[in-house]
């Protein structure tokens, strides 16, 4: 049971100067966020790492914005989750594109509103199932670079 709950991480040393290794700083994320938390992920190349290593306490605690098809849906679901779970932080996970697409005009409501949230963008420069269709057709990686470890 250990293999399917394990979550190798990348080199450290494969980190271009100027980034941080999404990995590492996930995992110490874990650590330091609130335990009694609720936890949603906006869609995006980043998700999938974090469902992977940040935890929520139950089923009843988590929200992924995905069933929409789309990004950039995350803050509307984490403020109304606040709305939901008022005793308790709200931790969006999202990526720079979505966040733009829809965020940061409603980080304004969220202000007003007064809402516990906790926001972590993303921001691997990219959208990234674009930089992965474009990785998949062979085109070259040091014209794309790697959005996750800095430019190639």
């Amino acid at each position: 049971m250990e293999v399917l709950t394990a979550h190798p991480k990348g080199n450290p040393d494969e980190t271009k100067p100027g980034f941080v290794n999404f990995e590492y700083v996930l995992d110490r994320l874990e650590e330091v966020l609130p335990k009694d938390r609720f936890l949603t992920t906006d869609g995006g190349r980043f998700m999938t790492e974090v469902w992977c290593r940040v935890s929520c306490p139950n089923a009843e605690s988590f929200i992924a914005t995905t069933n929409f098809g789309s990004i950039g849906l995350g803050l509307q679901v984490a403020i109304g989750a606040g709305y939901a779970v008022p005793t308790r932080p709200v931790v969006l996970f999202t990526g720079d594109g979505g966040f733009m697409m829809g965020g940061i005009n409603e980080f304004n409501t969220a202000v007003r509103m007064n809402q516990d949230l906790i926001v972590i963008v993303a921001n691997d420069s990219a959208y990234g199932a674009e930089h992965i269709q474009f990785l998949d057709r062979k085109m070259d990686r040091k014209r794309l670079g790697d959005p996750l470890r800095g430019a190639a």
